[in-house]
């Protein structure tokens, strides 16, 4: 029997590298025939998948924006290379991808193409007119898209809310999964030592946005830095300047002239670092599902974040970390204060973060579940 071809299609390689590996792998020891669609083949192949460089098709996809000459290439590309391989299975990753990808298979007759809303982004979040104008096109386009999806996925009610109440596409169409779920062989607790000082580690992980809450967060911290000389805070992520909300590169420098700030632009081994911390602390506006989050409760860490979408779901408030208010740096120094004066609930919240993994988060569990879906006859 002929193996079915899976597309998957990302705006760069990162995102299914790092998000959907051990989707990737899945498909194929079950067999599938599977090609991934990205625009910048460097960032595939240094990122993890050496072994598997074969798999990639370059696909013009441009980040930031929106340029209706290059969106419409991207459009074009993507139609002559699903009519050309005939794929059984196309599943797209991020806002683009949904889009043009999906309007792309429609048109190349593929009869099973599914999305993935990994969280709303930059269009959705925050007010003023530019962000209204483009807020109403990707409505626009979102619902031509749906129409050529069999389901689409999303990782909290929220966004799937928002997308039922504008009509973008019913809610029979729509599947709840736990977002990308995190690999418990790859992410664990560590046995750490208090150190003499007693004071914890705290430790941000993602792009250097403004969106991210990076900035009430390093407001936090300095305030903290008056009453615990000895705290760190340890920053991980690039900047990323296609987008509008890219903490400029000048703020940047000054916070990393700041005692007990250290400042890690990427990392090829992200474990030891969460290991080696003792609260992550993600203040973000808007997430689908923050694999960091994933990631550090499999680690054993407690969290801080925020009482939004996409964050309110991995944090039971006093359990395994506190939520916060969006942009309040105020209510994210308070509630670092105390988890840094008492380790007894350090050690409490950090239990319960794994155990929520566990139960929860499997990324076998989420993996098993996105299979039921594309391999269903509905």
């Amino acid at each position: 029997m002929k193996s079915q071809k899976v597309f998957l299609v990302s705006t760069i390689g990162f995102v299914v590298t790092n998000f959907r590996k051990e989707f990737l792998k899945d498909l194929l020891q079950r067999g599938y025939e599977v090609k991934v669609l990205c625009s910048s083949k460097g960032d595939f192949d240094n990122t993890l998948l050496n072994d598997f460089s074969e798999l990639w098709i370059n696909i013009p996809f441009s980040r930031g924006g929106m340029n209706p000459i290059v969106d419409c290439k991207t459009l074009l590309t993507l139609f002559r290379v699903f009519q050309k391989e005939k794929p059984d299975i196309v599943i797209n990753y991020g806002i683009k991808p949904s889009l043009y990808s999906s309007i792309a298979a429609g048109l190349a007759n593929v009869s099973r193409v599914y999305s993935n809303i990994t969280g709303l982004g930059y269009t959705f979040i925050g007010k003023g007119f530019r962000r209204g104008v483009i807020k109403n096109i990707a409505i626009f386009l979102y619902r031509i898209a749906f129409i050529f999806n069999r389901k689409v996925f999303f990782q909290n009610p929220d966004d799937r809310k928002e997308f039922v109440s504008k009509k973008i596409l019913s809610l029979e169409k729509t599947v709840l999964i736990n977002g990308s779920g995190v690999n418990l062989q790859l992410f664990y607790p560590k046995f750490k030592t208090i150190d003499s000082d007693g004071l914890p580690k705290l430790l941000f992980v993602g792009r250097i946005l403004k969106d991210k809450g990076i900035i009430e967060l390093v407001e936090a911290f300095l305030r903290l830095k008056e009453e615990f000389p000895k705290v760190e805070l340890t920053i991980v992520g690039g900047c990323d300047f296609s987008n509008p909300a890219c903490v400029p590169l000048k703020t940047l420098e000054k916070w990393k002239q700041q005692p007990g700030v250290c400042y890690i632009p990427h990392s090829q081994n992200i474990l030891p670092i969460y290991q080696g911390h003792d609260i992550l602390v993600l203040p973000s506006y808007r997430e689908g599902t923050p694999k960091v989050v994933l990631e550090a409760m499999a680690c054993g860490l407690p969290i801080l974040t925020t009482d939004a979408p996409g964050c309110r779901e991995t944090v039971i408030n006093g359990k395994n970390g506190f939520l916060v208010e969006v942009a309040n740096s105020d209510a994210i120094y308070r509630k670092l204060k105390t988890l840094l004066s008492d380790s007894s609930l350090r050690k409490s919240m950090g239990d319960e973060s794994l155990s929520i993994a566990q139960k929860k988060y499997d990324v076998n569990k989420v993996n098993e579940q996105i299979f039921k879906v594309i391999t269903s006859r509905e």
